[in-house]
């Protein structure tokens, strides 16, 4: 926690007004006697059950709260003091009448359960900010849900990296949760790849993975896994060859803890196999890359991995992630994006390529002077093989022979490119329909989200 230079603050009486000191430990915010420096009068838990009400203004400046159930009283300080306490507080407890410190100004995007909104801060009039509104009644009456909300709070204050949205204040109001978060500019992924006519070029794919991944570097090593990664949950915001990215939406997210039984949840066509499949109530931070490893194969291609007309199809195709990346190939893409990708899908977990490992990947090294024609690729045997296809790729070309096509043009227009919806099952060539129709199917189970636009 934050250290906190002594704060005075006095509590009105009609005789003479009571002084107190301010101290914060680690889990309480205390009112002490100066004479009686050892026996707090007034013990304050930190925690988002802990509410605190302000009065800022040009005539009043006082904080408050309750000190039993039903006495609510109020403690007067500088207004300088008061808004460093709030802003150490922001991290640890709830506050009210949010409507006292922000004004809606747009709608953003609707779920479920919640609204977002950007808004601007009144005192400063600064408009960087959004506020996920989330109904208490869908959520309130669960202690499962209400724990998920403390979940995605604590892990939110934690965050400090230019990938991730920056947590500012959490309120409550009569009949809504507020989560005030940094506002981040630009589209969703999602959003970007609709709009375009033609297939990204691959130094901007370069680009946006490398963030990507950056950010999911940075939640793994505070042991945080988002369980979320989707188009719709990155924005983008492209300006003059600059790219900033934000990973947002952490309502899944979970900080991984020794025996903490895990469930399923993300969204099909970018959920980890081991999720789909749970048994045991364990999987772990992989689960992160392998939806990162969708993510790039939609980057690759503009089309997404697991493929059907319905939610349902495309998380039976997802559940039994046989995956067919042949095309890759025969539209040139580089061979160590192939690899990378292949690194990022395997099934098993445990040979899955970590973020930190990945960032150190030769596709962020690769100038694209290298032929990608006519390369096999087969995901089982691909990682051994690698280093030696790259050296001997490199031997067959001399300079002047170099194809140089691919980062000189962008990829074939969408149409062009091929798609393979069959494969073979028990030695005999079958549709993916058909084989959705003889699965067993227990989708229905799975818990899954899907929101055409997200943010926070």
């Amino acid at each position: 926690m934050q250290m906190l230079e002594l704060i005075i603050c006095y509590r009105k009486h009609l005789i003479a007004d009571q002084i107190y000191e301010i101290r914060l430990t680690d889990n309480t915010l205390t009112l002490t006697n100066p004479k009686r420096p050892d026996t707090p009068k007034y013990i304050f838990p930190l925690n988002w059950s802990s509410e605190i009400s302000w009065q800022l203004t040009s005539k009043e400046n006082a904080f408050g709260f309750y000190t039993q159930p039903k006495k609510f009283k109020w403690f007067h300080a500088k207004q300088s003091d008061l808004l460093i306490l709030k802003k150490i507080l922001s991290k640890f407890v709830s506050f009210t009448k949010v409507q006292d410190f922000y004004e809606a100004t747009e709608h953003l995007a609707s779920g479920s359960s919640s609204q977002v909104y950007q808004v601007v801060r009144k005192s400063d009039k600064n408009n960087n900010f959004v506020t996920k509104c989330i109904t208490k009644e869908t959520i309130q009456n669960s202690v499962e849900k209400m724990n998920g909300l403390f979940d995605e709070l604590n892990i939110l204050k934690q965050l400090n990296h230019p990938n991730l949205p920056r947590f500012e204040e959490f309120y409550v109001g009569d009949g809504t949760y507020y989560i005030v978060l940094e506002y981040c500019q630009g589209q969703s992924l999602n959003s970007y790849l609709k709009e375009l006519r033609h297939q990204l070029n691959v130094r901007i794919i370069q680009s946006i993975l490398w963030e990507l991944l950056q950010g999911i570097a940075y939640l793994h090593s505070l042991n945080i896994m988002h369980r979320d990664i989707k188009p719709e949950n990155i924005i983008l915001n492209i300006q003059e060859k600059k790219i900033d990215l934000k990973i947002v939406d952490f309502g899944l997210s979970v900080k991984l803890e020794p025996n903490k039984e895990l469930k399923k949840c993300g969204t099909p066509g970018f959920v980890a196999p081991e999720i789909i499949n749970l048994k045991n109530g364990k999987y772990g931070l992989e689960s992160d890359i392998f939806s990162v490893g969708c993510v790039f194969y939609k980057l690759l291609l503009r089309k997404d991995l697991f493929q059907g007309e319905t939610q349902n199809e495309i998380l039976s195709a997802n559940r039994r992630c046989q995956l067919n990346i042949y095309n890759l190939q025969l539209i040139h893409i580089p061979l160590t994006a192939q690899n990378l990708l292949s690194e990022m899908l395997q099934e098993d977990p445990r040979l899955r390529i970590k973020a930190v490992l990945a960032l150190q990947h030769p596709f962020f090294r690769e100038n694209f002077r290298i032929s990608t024609r006519n390369i096999n690729l087969n995901l089982s045997h691909f990682r051994s093989s690698f280093h030696t296809q790259t050296s001997n790729t490199k031997q067959q070309h001399s300079d002047d022979e170099i194809l140089v096509d691919y980062f000189n043009n962008e990829l074939p227009p969408i149409n062009q490119i091929p798609v393979f919806l069959k494969y073979h099952k028990n030695g005999q060539k079958i549709t993916q329909n058909q084989d959705n129709q003889n699965s067993q199917s227990t989708d229905s189970k799975f818990l899954y989200r899907n929101i055409s636009k997200s943010t926070g």
